[in-house]
């Protein structure tokens, strides 16, 4: 037996009590409805006491698995006088992205990080607040093609960590420092580098939780 058939078998009990019960409705005074509300009530009671075997399903979980996943948010981070910052050994941070109750920023050091200095652009995502718990985010990083604003030819790093506040994740060796005006990302005109960063949880559960 399918479920529809099933399920129609349970419901037929009720559909007969129904046309039972409208015709007394429709013809009854107001008080005589008053005196048989109660053998009324009971009647759709016992109906409903016995268990509708369709209906028992196996409870689903919250942060069950599902292919359907959140937008990423996203912001744009221009950095301004880039040869001026490449000067520095300091990182430069872009505003903050705040999203869900989390706050998002780069952290961009314009000339390297660390033993690839004066060699790669060094880039990463810090969660600068949030939830006291490490948690898992999805998250990309893309550096602008100045030259022609051909999205195809954006540089696109993307990736999943697990955060917690304070924590970075990213990319020691971005991009060669080298090739950024060469290839098109550094406008030498203006002395700038645009770089872009999303970030989203993994699943709708996580979202509503942050």
């Amino acid at each position: 037996m399918g479920p529809k058939t099933s399920l129609t078998q349970e419901t037929e009990p009720l559909e007969s009590l129904c046309r039972k019960v409208e015709p007394q409705l429709r013809s009854c005074s107001k008080s005589e409805l008053i005196s048989k509300s109660s053998e009324i009530l009971m009647m759709f009671q016992q109906v409903h006491r016995k268990p509708m075997a369709s209906f028992v399903t196996t409870p689903v979980p919250p942060d069950f698995t599902s292919e359907l996943v959140p937008a990423y948010d996203s912001t744009t981070f221009v950095l301004e006088n880039f040869s001026t910052l490449r000067q520095r050994a300091d990182p430069v941070y872009s505003p903050p992205l705040q999203v869900s109750g989390l706050c998002w920023r780069l952290k961009v050091y314009p000339d390297g990080n660390g033993v690839v200095r004066g060699y790669y652009l060094s880039v990463f995502l810090e969660l600068s607040a949030g939830l006291p718990e490490t948690s898992k985010y999805e998250y990309r990083v893309e550096m602008v093609h100045q030259s022609t604003n051909d999205p195809a030819k954006n540089i696109i790093r993307e990736f999943a960590s697990d955060f917690e506040v304070g924590e970075c994740w990213g990319y020691n060796r971005f991009f060669r420092l080298d090739l950024l005006a060469n290839e098109g990302y550094l406008n030498r005109q203006n002395d700038t580098v645009i770089l872009r960063f999303q970030v989203r949880s993994p699943t709708f559960f996580q979202k509503c939780r942050d």
